[in-house]
């Protein structure tokens, strides 16, 4: 209810007010990155990880009737202008059978400054990322049994060999209808962000049933969240498995799946890692219903 001692006027000067407010702050942060970039040099501009912990803590202090929706959108511009500040990069999209969808994906995650490469193939996307530390690509999910996928392309060694670093959308998008998912893949290193999954390929070289590989997995410490295959024309199988936490070459587990010695096991790769995206219910959720939590 609208308080009597406030005009009209009054009101709209409170929220000039504020946006000249909201605007210093936003100069004053400018300013702060411009030193953090001195500080980190050639070091890559763009920090998924820590992007997904500002997220959540947004989530998490959000109240009042300013749309959730909205303020990550806000804070998804925020986090991508402070990135070019940085530094420039460009993102290279698949702009295949559902490009209109990924390329919504893309620039309503990496901003509206991003520079979008698009490409026609997963082959074009890998190549731009191959290329340049500078670029990151995006790509459609992987289905399952889906033959040709462009995930055995980053199943080998090499400190140049893309990796997953991200899940789109994060959260301004999730919950739309067309359900859409997508993996960003860099040369920039993953990074914990406190709540992820990870991307392997484990090489089987006998047929063994799902439930036969999980429970392998298993016994090595992997939780299994999903798991895709795909035959080679040579006879040994590939698998894509996204396995809960940050687990890398270095994680016990992963040593514990190469000390298996199991003949069916064959090679394994870390592919990447990813925030596990905010849910629709944590989005939608109102401010009201948190004072009533006990």
């Amino acid at each position: 209810m609208a308080d009597e001692k406030d005009s009209l006027d009054d009101l709209r000067q409170q929220v000039d007010d504020v946006d000249a407010r909201l605007q210093k702050l936003l100069m004053e942060r400018a300013s702060i990155v411009e030193r953090i970039a001195g500080h980190k040099g050639k070091g890559p501009v763009t920090r998924p990880g820590r992007e997904a912990q500002v997220l959540r803590r947004i989530v998490e202090r959000h109240s009042g009737s300013f749309p959730l929706r909205g303020m990550l959108r806000i804070w998804r511009e925020i986090i991508s202008s402070s990135s070019l500040i940085q530094g420039h990069f460009d993102v290279a999209y698949f702009c295949g059978d559902v490009g209109p969808i990924l390329r919504s994906i893309t620039r309503d995650h990496y901003g509206t400054l991003a520079g979008l490469i698009p490409c026609g193939s997963a082959a074009q996307v890998l190549q731009h990322v191959s290329e340049s530390p500078h670029v990151i690509g995006v790509l459609p999910f992987p289905q399952l049994e889906e033959q040709d996928s462009w995930w055995q392309a980053l199943a080998r060694s090499g400190s140049d060999v893309p990796k997953i670093i991200a899940r789109l959308p994060f959260g301004s998008m999730a919950g739309g209808e067309d359900k859409v998912e997508a993996l960003a893949i860099s040369r920039v290193k993953p990074e914990a962000s406190g709540e992820d999954t990870s991307f392997l390929v484990v090489e089987t070289h006998e047929q063994i049933s799902r439930s036969g590989l999980r429970d392998l997995l298993q016994k090595a410490g992997l939780e299994v969240l999903s798991l895709r295959s795909y035959l080679e024309s040579g006879g040994s199988t590939l698998s894509l498995l996204e396995v809960e936490g940050f687990v890398t070459e270095a994680d016990k587990a992963f040593d514990a799946l190469n000390a298996l010695e199991d003949a069916r096991i064959g090679q394994c790769w870390f592919l990447g890692a990813a925030a596990v995206p905010l849910t629709a219910n944590a989005i939608e959720k109102k401010p009201a219903d948190k004072g009533k939590q006990k």
